[in-house]
């Protein structure tokens, strides 16, 4: 063998084992295919796909950025968006999420509440928690999944949501993938 094959050799395994590294990531999150971060806004979130960017203004006249994709199935489709944005004075968790479980689903609306309440969230970098609010329905007669997170930073909001017919692990995965940075 010459030193030449011997390098192709080299090569050849090296390319190898990086295929089937890249490979074995794709098993292990398929759904988490497109990373987003916002050092501005301060978190994280991994989309299924590439989501589409858009600014509008929010009441106070300060940018609000929207993340959003929607994927079409045919005959059933899943949404994924994050909101984000800040306002001139800090935020209260006790006003922004007061009355954020007066109004229930009940059988009459079709909606059945799996999940909702305050929790917290921690930061990735510096353990700082931040207050938050979950909730998660299911529409009785069509089986439709909806979560959704609000999240407070200070003077930022981080609106989170996923609604998906039939993938509930694609958006379960989306919503854990929300992470506030530091």
């Amino acid at each position: 063998m010459t030193a030449g094959n011997s390098n192709w050799g080299k090569a050849f395994l090296i390319v190898l084992t990086l295929a089937a590294g890249v490979g074995l990531v794709a098993l292990v999150r398929p759904e988490h295919r497109f990373q987003i971060v916002s050092t501005h806004y301060n978190f994280s979130a991994a989309f299924p796909d590439v989501p589409t960017v858009s600014t509008e203004i929010n009441d106070e006249g300060l940018n609000k950025q929207l993340w959003t994709l929607k994927r079409d199935h045919g005959t059933w489709a899943e949404y994924f968006v994050v909101s984000a944005t800040c306002y001139k004075e800090a935020l209260d968790a006790s006003k922004e999420f007061d009355g954020a479980d007066s109004n229930p689903a009940w059988p009459p609306s079709g909606l059945r509440v799996l999940q909702s309440g305050r929790t917290q969230m921690r930061a990735l970098k510096t353990s700082r928690e931040l207050p938050a609010f979950i909730h998660s329905t299911k529409e009785t007669a069509t089986g439709v999944v909806m979560l959704h997170k609000l999240i407070l930073d200070k003077h930022c909001i981080i609106d989170t949501g996923a609604r998906t017919e039939r993938n509930e692990r694609a958006a379960s995965l989306f919503m854990e993938s929300v992470s506030i940075l530091k």
